[in-house]
C-alpha cells in the first residue's frame, strides 16, 4: 500500500520524460507496468514467506517464476518476427502478474484487513540491509555507464545477466543458512560451513560450465556486436562465483543471530570503498579492471564475516549427506 503512493506518480513522470516519442499504446504499457510494482513487491513478501517457512523447493519455483517468463516469451516474440518494446512491457506486466499468483497459489494466504503501519517499526531496522542490497545490485551498472559511456552499459549489462547466474546459488543456499542459524548458529556451525562450502563448489562449477558456453551464446543470441561482453563476463564469472557464496552465507548467519543492522552498515561501507576503487581501475585500465575491483568487495566481506559467524570455508569438510537433505528435501 505505501508502494502504490510513490509507484503512480512514478510512472506517470517517466512516461512524460519520453515527451511523444512513445506510441499512446506504448505510454499506456508503462504506466500499468510501473504502476503495478507494489504486486511485484507483494509477491516477493509470499516469496519470503515460502523461505521462512522452509519450503525451499516452493520458493525455488516462486522466485523462478517471473525471469523464467521473460526468458521464454521474449525469445518467442523475436522468433515469431513481433518482437518490440509494446511486446516487452506486455511480458514483463505478464510475468509480474503470474509471479504473484503463483505465490499465492503456492502459499495459501489468508488476506485479512490489518493496520500495516504496525509492522513498519520490526520492518525499519532491515532497511540497511536493503539499502545495501539494492546498491549491490545496481551500484556497478549506474557507474559503468557513466564511467565508460552507454555502449560499454549495453556491454555490462549483458555481462551482469550471464556472469551473476552463479549468484542465483548463493542466494538460496544463503536463504536456508539464515532459517538454519535462526533456529541455533552454535549448533549449527558445522551444517553451515558445509552449506558455505557446497555453494562455492556448485556455483564455481556452473560458473566454469557458463564460462565455456558464452564465446558461442553471446554472439548467437545477442548479435556479433556483444562479443566484447565475453571478457566481462569471464571476470565477473572469476570472482562472483565465489565471492558470492564466501560472504552470503556468513552474512545470512550473521543476519540470523541478532546482527541486522552492523553487518548492512559493514557491508555497505565496504561496497561503496571499493566502488570508488573500481573508478580509476575502470577508466586506466578498462572494463575488466572495473569488474575486478568493484567485486572484490565481495571477497573482503567474506574475509571478516567468516570467522566472525564461525562460518570459515577452510575449517574443516563440513559436506555429507545430511547437508544434501537439508538443502533439498523441503
Amino acid at each position: 500500500m505505501a508502494t502504490i503512493i510513490f509507484s503512480i506518480p512514478s510512472a506517470v513522470l517517466v512516461t512524460n520524460a519520453l515527451g511523444e516519442t512513445i506510441s499512446g499504446l506504448t505510454r499506456s504499457l508503462l504506466i500499468t507496468g510501473v504502476s503495478i510494482a507494489p504486486l511485484l513487491t507483494l509477491a516477493r513478501v509470499l516469496q519470503a514467506a515460502l523461505n521462512g517457512r522452509g519450503s525451499y523447493f516452493k520458493y525455488a519455483v516462486a522466485i523462478s517464476t517471473q525471469p523464467l517468463i521473460l526468458l521464454v516469451s521474449l525469445p518467442v516474440l523475436h522468433f515469431c518476427g513481433v518482437f518490440s518494446v509494446d511486446g516487452v512491457l506486455t511480458a514483463q506486466i505478464i510475468s509480474i502478474l503470474v509471479s504473484l499468483l503463483v505465490g499465492i497459489w503456492l502459499l495459501r494466504p489468508k488476506f485479512e484487513v490489518s493496520l500495516p503501519f504496525r509492522y513498519f517499526a520490526s520492518s525499519v531496522r532491515y532497511l540497511p540491509r536493503d539499502i545495501a542490497m539494492a546498491l549491490r545490485e545496481r551500484l556497478d551498472v549506474l557507474i559503468a555507464t557513466w564511467l565508460l559511456g552507454t555502449n560499454f552499459g549495453g556491454l555490462y549489462a549483458v555481462a551482469v545477466a550471464i556472469g551473476s547466474m552463479p549468484t542465483l546459488i548463493s542466494q538460496a543456499v544463503s536463504n536456508a543458512s539464515f532459517n538454519l542459524a535462526k533456529k541455533d548458529c552454535r549448533r549449527t556451525q558445522f551444517e553451515l560451513i558445509g552449506f558455505l562450502q557446497a555453494s562455492v563448489l556448485v556455483a564455481s562449477a556452473l560458473g566454469i560450465v557458463i564460462s565455456l558456453i558464452v564465446p558461442f551464446f553471446v554472439p548467437w543470441f545477442f548479435g556479433a556486436a556483444f562479443q566484447e561482453s565475453v571478457p566481462l563476463i569471464w571476470a565477473m564469472l572469476a570472482i562472483r562465483s565465489f565471492g558470492s557464496s564466501f560472504s552470503s552465507i556468513p552474512e545470512a548467519a550473521l543476519l540470523a543471530t541478532g546482527h541486522e543492522r552492523e553487518v548492512p552498515f559493514q557491508g555497505l561501507i565496504v561496497l561503496l570503498f571499493f566502488a570508488v576503487l573500481a573508478i580509476p581501475a575502470g577508466y586506466f585500465l578498462g572494463g575488466v579492471a572495473f569488474v575486478l575491483a568493484f567485486y572484490f568487495s565481495e571477497i573482503v566481506t567474506g574475509a571478516s564475516w567468516g570467522p566472525k559467524a564461525g562460518v570459515a570455508i577452510l575449517s574443516r569438510w563440513a559436506i555429507s549427506m545430511r547437508t544434501a537433505r537439508l538443502l533439498l528435501t523441503r
